[in-house]
């Protein structure tokens, strides 16, 4: 269910970790953190929140102030299960990497609302994809870099340090942290795709915790955990086919053509099925599709960083003229006159 950035919150812990930073950064961060009133939340716990649209604004803001462009990974290095409050401690106590992901998907929501976070198997691959549904809150390259780094982080404390994935995808475009980023995480990243990911081997999935990892042994201790997250829950994700369909397809944006094919096979189901359960809810998969290409399209242009055969190429068109021909019948206008709009005129066009 997206939000509107307003919204969507975060839990203070992780901010608390970047005014930490900025605390030791000199008179620049000093005077930064006045001048946005900052230090009230030093005496934040767990349980405080601020708008996630103002954090990832401010992480975005921390890293110019410091002239730190890896700060998100500076910051993912050096988290461990315990720094996720309740979450990570139910996280850490999980028997295996596979339930210690899905408890960390499920619940991510105890930490932070307007966020997708998914684990998914697709033959020999296990992926973990995260992203803000809020297209408009953007840039995001700080808090996009520290999940997935921090994500990484928590996997290397059930796998071991030499642990390493297979790829790394990111949302934006190549920048200073990419070195830094293919430092940590012993292969080179791929940017610009339709979701920030880590890629790996389904075999790992199975790899039980090592005992010095696992910080609750007591069953009892995790069920109280798991229903104290329940009640910590932000907001609850909808659990509806058309919700499913339209994560998968977002996924495979960027990637390569979303079919009805493939959608259905990825949900387990036959594509008679798959028909048969939309039209139930009044609604097709070429309207679904069409929707979330509308969707990115908007967010693509409005970000300003692709050209017109680049957003095509991402959204499957053999052209920047057929994109340009679908997105005139979406909207009325073509894509370079969206852009050229003001922000009023482009939220009546995506009406």
């Amino acid at each position: 269910m997206t939000q509107e950035a307003s919204a969507a919150t975060i839990r203070l812990p992780i901010f608390l970790l970047i005014l930490d930073v900025l605390n030791s950064g000199g008179e620049q961060a000093r005077k930064f953190l006045k001048r946005n009133g900052l230090n009230v939340f030093r005496k934040a716990d767990f349980y405080d929140v601020m708008p996630l649209a103002r954090y990832i604004a401010l992480f975005e803001e921390a890293a110019l102030v410091l002239n730190e462009p890896s700060l998100g990974v500076k910051l993912g290095r050096g988290i461990s299960p315990a720094s996720l409050g309740p979450l990570g401690l139910v996280v850490a106590g999980q028997p295996t990497l596979r339930s210690a992901l899905k408890v960390l998907t499920s619940r991510i929501t105890a930490l932070q609302s307007g966020t997708m976070a998914r684990l998914s198997e697709v033959g020999d691959l296990a992926i973990f994809d995260y992203c803000l549904l809020n297209q408009k809150i953007w840039p995001r390259c700080q808090d996009a870099e520290f999940s997935i780094v921090s994500t990484c982080s928590v996997i290397r404390a059930i796998m071991g340090a030499a642990w390493r994935p297979l790829d790394i995808h990111f949302e934006h475009r190549r920048g200073l942290s990419a070195k830094t980023l293919e430092a940590y995480f012993g292969v080179t990243p791929r940017f610009g795709k339709s979701s920030n990911s880590i890629v790996f081997s389904r075999i790992d999935l199975d790899h039980a915790a090592y005992e010095g990892s696992r910080t609750i042994d007591s069953s009892r201790s995790i069920k109280f955990l798991e229903r104290h997250l329940t009640d910590l829950m932000i907001e609850s994700e909808p659990d509806d086919i058309v919700e499913k369909v339209v994560s998968i397809i977002d996924r495979y944006l960027g990637e390569s053509r979303p079919t009805l094919s493939n959608v259905a096979r990825d949900l387990g189901l036959s594509v008679r099925t798959l028909q048969r359960e939309l039209s139930v809810r009044t609604i097709s998969f070429g309207k679904i599709l069409r929707q979330c290409r509308l969707k990115r399209g908007h967010a693509l242009l409005e970000r300003g960083e692709l050209s017109l055969d680049e957003i095509a190429s991402d959204l499957g068109y053999s052209d920047s003229t057929a994109f340009s021909r679908a997105f005139r019948q979406w909207t009325n206008v073509t894509p370079r006159r969206f852009v050229r709009s003001d922000d009023k005129t482009r939220k009546m066009m995506s009406c």
